[in-house]
């Protein structure tokens, strides 16, 4: 019986090694957005004196608009009647990416990523080895900025984790450049 235990627990012991198989899991890459004037103030706060929310605010990618929306219509709009097309193109189902949308987030919802109102526009599949993603905020104004970004798996570590390399440009200037899948632009309007 001694001689079965210790067996057992043998095999037990040499199952633990390189082999055992690892699931990574990524997040999607997305740009936040943060508006303000000169003095600081809030301008995706819809209380503010000279408000964007309103102005018609939307990103252009891909051939499509996407309008500013507050996250109960996303939610209402992509996840009611879009998500089953939607997760059945992603390869990936643990974090398969949001539909691409431009979110107008309260401060509310989410306090622990900003103090602030922001917009966040995303998901991009942060395993995709795009070239470029580019895309262009239209401000309602006539004005408009583009924004760049680059996803480069440089290799894969131990037990298959991916390391990447992202950049992230402003109108062709670059304002990061490591592995986080996101960045926060703030614009001075």
């Amino acid at each position: 019986m001694l001689f079965a235990c210790l067996a057992l627990a043998f095999v037990g012991l040499n199952s633990c090694d390189d082999d055992e198989m690892y699931i990574w899991d990524y997040t999607n890459i997305s740009v936040g957005i943060t508006v303000q004037d000169a003095n600081g103030v809030d301008l995706l706060d819809s209380a503010a004196l000279n408000t964007v929310v309103n102005d018609g605010i939307t990103v252009s990618y891909g051939g499509r608009t996407y309008p500013l929306m507050n996250f109960e219509e996303y939610n209402e709009l992509y996840y009611t009647q879009h998500d089953a097309n939607h997760l059945a193109k992603v390869k990936r189902k643990a974090l398969a990416p949001r539909p691409l949308g431009l979110i107008l987030w309260d401060k509310k919802l989410r306090p622990q990523y900003q103090s602030r109102n922001f917009m966040e526009f995303g998901d991009f599949d942060s395993t995709d080895e795009s070239d470029n993603i580019s895309f262009t905020i239209n401000w309602g104004d006539g004005k408009s900025d583009n924004v760049e970004i680059t996803n480069k798996i440089l290799k894969k570590a131990k037990h298959g984790q991916l390391i990447f390399e992202r950049t992230f440009k402003l109108n062709g200037k670059l304002v990061y450049k490591g592995d986080s899948p996101s960045v926060m632009l703030t614009f001075q309007k």
